[in-house]
């Protein structure tokens, strides 16, 4: 499994030659998740790239803007470097199944000659 599967799909745009994602101040904020889940292994992974080439800058205020049909809205937010974003969303960060295989699954994990 890998981040992007449990991160929020952030809009991206233009700016200048870059092309960025937008990610709003109160990004960690459970709306923001699929299915409104908290994954905090996501959260502490957006959280590097925000801290080592995002930038604070008004972004367009996706939600809200459509609400007010006013496309000038914008709030606080951070743009990171798509390229930037999507290489740490590439990472690996658990492994998932179906239910119904649970117990094979766990079988095979636990047989002798695995490491843990």
């Amino acid at each position: 499994m890998l981040l992007a599967e449990l991160a929020p799909n952030f809009r991206r745009s233009r700016h200048g030659a870059i092309t960025c994602v937008e990610i709003p101040a109160s990004w960690d904020d459970a709306r923001y998740r699929p299915g409104w889940r908290i994954e905090t292994q996501a959260a502490a992974e957006i959280d590097s790239p925000l801290r080592e080439a995002g930038r604070r800058a008004p972004i367009f205020a996706e939600r809200l803007a459509e609400a007010l049909d006013d496309h000038r809205v914008t709030v606080d937010g951070w743009l990171v470097d798509v390229a930037q974003y999507h290489a740490v969303m590439r990472e690996p960060c658990g492994a998932w199944w179906a239910k119904a295989d649970q117990h094979a699954t766990m079988a095979i994990a636990r047989a002798p000659g695995l490491s843990r």
